[in-house]
């Protein structure tokens, strides 16, 4: 049987709300089951696979709408990289965002969410490098607020 190599372009919100508080999702039994960049971990930022002949920032719009309900303002992307596994190939894009309207109603990949700080990821037991990024996404959205 043939196997055949996948490649994915794949684009995360980092959406920052209120008391510059982060959103993050907690994945469901069943998402949990399927093949993820980090499997292990059972929060996540909204976002996903791009489709084809969408863009990246359509892909990305509409990802959080599916997922979350929230309308979001797109600031700047601010990270890049890739996870690569056997035959299956993801580059994923991080980009900042803050609130901008709706109620958050999860879809059925994720169970519930939650508006976290630094100190409730570490309470939660939050992998580090989603710590990391909400601290970069902090620094750079005070540099955005900054200049305009």
């Amino acid at each position: 049987m043939y196997y055949r190599n996948v490649f994915t372009v794949a684009a995360k919100a980092v959406i920052i709300g209120r008391e510059n508080k982060m959103l993050l999702l907690h994945r469901s039994k069943e998402e949990m089951a399927k093949t993820h960049p980090s499997q292990s971990s059972v929060w996540d930022l909204p976002g996903g696979s791009v489709k084809f002949s969408e863009t990246v920032l359509e892909g990305l719009l509409r990802e959080v709408k599916e997922e979350t309900n929230l309308n979001v303002n797109v600031l700047t992307p601010f990270s890049v990289y890739d996870s690569i596994r056997e035959r299956h190939h993801v580059t994923i894009i991080n980009y900042l965002c803050t609130y901008k309207s709706g109620k958050v109603l999860v879809s059925r990949e994720h169970s519930y969410y939650k508006w976290v700080s630094r100190n409730d990821m570490i309470d939660l037991g939050v992998p580090a490098w989603l710590i990391r990024t909400y601290e970069k996404a902090l620094m750079l959205k005070d540099q955005v607020d900054k200049n305009n």
